[in-house]
């Protein structure tokens, strides 16, 4: 028989083996390890992308403002920190009283990981969490200028409602 520590080596190896070749990506924890480079990721966006999402700095410095409703976590691909993303994890659905979904309140790729199918995976990531802690529907808001992420959202199965909030339209998904 198996002692534990040894089958949580075997897990383990099984894993390795189930990814070899493939690359992964998880969202971590902002910690004082990684926020400077977190924070220096918005650097490597275009001008255009920089008019359509706020720099990571802010997104920090709001989240820390709303501790109790801001879900911050960097993107990793492997060991590199690749991007950003975060969410209001107690959203209302319009003026509703119901609180049963998410908001994408920001995410962004570094310009050199863009293109390249990992936004796809964190939406991925996001909408198997989501679901797994009940959630009912998961909402994006995009601008509509230049660059924008509007295709991108549609394409990962948001729909766009025709609404707008403020200058963003609203993108919404059933969970």
């Amino acid at each position: 028989m198996m002692q534990p520590h040894s089958l949580v080596v075997h897990a383990i190896i099984i894993i390795k083996i189930v990814m070899k070749g493939k690359v992964m990506i998880t969202l971590r924890k902002i910690t004082k390890d990684n926020v400077n480079a977190v924070i220096d990721l918005s650097d490597t966006l275009s001008a255009a992308q920089n008019e359509l999402v706020a720099p990571n700095a802010i997104s920090l410095a709001q989240a820390y403002g709303y501790m109790d409703l801001a879900w911050p976590r960097a993107v990793y691909l492997d060991e590199t920190p690749i991007g950003f993303v975060m969410l209001n994890k107690e959203c209302k659905y319009h003026d509703s009283e119901t609180v049963n979904g998410a908001y994408l309140w920001r995410m962004m790729i570094s310009a050199d990981y863009q293109r390249k199918g990992y936004g796809k995976e964190v939406i991925r990531i996001l909408v198997e969490m989501l679901r797994s802690e009940g959630k009912k529907y998961f909402k994006v808001t995009s601008m509509l200028s230049e660059g924008s992420p509007k295709e991108f959202y549609e394409k990962q199965g948001f729909i766009n409602t025709g609404q707008m909030q403020g200058d963003e339209l609203v993108l919404f998904m059933d969970l």
